[in-house]
């Protein structure tokens, strides 16, 4: 990179701008993402900014580490979501057939609130902390072209949403189907009640 006081780079209608004095900071807050490096002019670039840096070779890890992380973990947050979602409901799903179609919830309002709460908040808590797309960090640095978006796990690919919305399908089936049949309604020990 060669620094000559701004910089700007469109990509594929998004804004990145990047400034290091007062004179950047209309740039700076009209970009969709604003960086500020602490320069001989003042703060006024990092005050208005939505990421800072004190020196501007910190922009290669930020871009090329930090950018690429924030991606892959948002776009497996986000199926993630939309997964967790679609598996709830095609359990409520599957469970009108057997429920004569009465609108009888399957699961009391306090358990769905927790399970909303347990599934929604650890696991995407734990993955941020652990998951990455590669071993080492650095290798972002030394290869770039992994930060292409356009592999088979963007989250713009067709089969990276197939996949979340066909895994949310089955794993409601497996959830509803083996428990239901699990439960036993002949003889002396039949559970027929909703909350058994």
């Amino acid at each position: 990179f060669a620094y000559q006081g701004t910089l700007a780079l469109q990509n594929q209608g998004k804004m990145l701008s990047i400034g290091d004095g007062a004179n950047d900071v209309a740039m700076i807050q009209t970009a969709d993402v604003g960086i500020g490096i602490m320069g001989k002019e003042g703060r006024q670039a990092v005050n208005s900014s939505d990421y800072a840096i004190s020196q501007f070779r910190f922009l290669v890890p930020l871009l090329l580490i930090h950018g690429n992380l924030s991606y892959y973990r948002l776009s497996r947050l986000i199926k993630y979501s939309f997964y967790k979602n679609i598996t709830f409901a095609f359990v409520m799903f599957y469970y009108q057939f057997y429920n004569g179609y009465s609108g009888q919830a399957l699961v009391d309002s306090i358990t769905a609130a927790v399970f909303n709460v347990v599934f929604t908040s650890l696991p995407i808590l734990l993955f941020a902390v652990l998951d990455r797309p590669v071993g080492s960090l650095s290798a972002f640095i030394r290869y770039p072209q992994l930060y292409d978006k356009r592999n088979n796990k963007s989250l713009t690919t067709l089969s990276f949403w197939k996949s979340g919305v066909f895994l949310g399908i089955v794993h409601g089936a497996v959830c509803f189907f083996i428990p239901y049949y699990c439960v036993t309604t002949l003889g002396r020990r039949s559970i027929t009640d909703v909350y058994s």
